[in-house]
């Protein structure tokens, strides 16, 4: 009777050999996969990892300079420095300005806006390092212009500039990186689409733009005039 069951046993995983070896190939090829997956994670985490601490990260200051005697702001300084990782070649492709004008008796939406040339000085000092403060630029005294303008034109409304740039820079990866900044008022990154917007902007107005060393209260007035009519 033992021999009998044996021998059953034996006959019944003969029979089932097919299917165990089915099974056995299934696990190996499920535990093949697994291990990839898990291999292709270690190896995606790795990289961003990487590609995190090689990436440099750009930030942008400014800093006021008064005139002590006379007890007022006539500059803006911008100092661009860079917080991680390294970089080269160092650049500052393209600036807009905008001399925008909001008049008291209407709405922020109807603002008059003149593209303003040279505004922003780029040729400033361009520091011979990767990381740390890369590129220091002012607005030479177009702060000072701006400010006489600005006391002029306060009865009937108020002045404002907005100032953008473009930079490039190379990483560490030999990625080349292009990145666009809104620098006044207000100091933020913007994306490629509002960057295309303003140079559009600039380009549309160009017949209004103005010099600010070359306008005075009278002309501007004539400007709000014509630019309206």
């Amino acid at each position: 009777m033992k021999n009998f069951s044996l021998k059953r046993i034996k006959e019944q995983l003969e029979e089932n050999k097919i299917f165990f070896e089915i099974i056995y190939i299934g696990l190996l090829s499920f535990m093949a996969v697994f291990v990839s997956i898990q291999a292709n994670n270690i190896s995606d985490n790795q990289t961003k990892i990487m590609e995190f601490e090689n990436t440099p990260k750009i930030e942008i200051r400014s800093k006021q300079v008064y005139n002590d005697t006379l007890g007022y702001r006539y500059k803006e300084k911008w100092l661009i420095y860079n917080k991680n990782s390294k970089l080269s070649n160092f650049d500052v492709l393209d600036t807009k300005s905008f001399l925008v004008y909001h008049e008291k008796q209407i709405s922020t939406r109807d603002s008059i806006i003149f593209p303003i040339n040279h505004y922003i000085n780029t040729s400033g000092t361009l520091f011979d390092q990767n990381e740390g403060l890369l590129y220091e630029f002012d607005n030479e005294e177009n702060g000072l212009y701006f400010r006489n303008l600005d006391l002029a034109t306060k009865q009937n409304g108020y002045l404002q500039i907005n100032n953008y740039i473009k930079i490039s820079y190379s990483t560490v990866l030999n990625n080349n990186i292009e990145k666009y900044y809104q620098i006044s008022p207000i100091i933020q990154e913007i994306p490629l689409k509002e960057w295309e917007k303003i140079t559009n902007l600039f380009i549309d107005k160009s017949e209004s733009m103005v010099s600010l060393i070359e306008i005075d209260s009278t002309k501007f007035k004539k400007m709000i005039k014509n630019y309206r009519y």
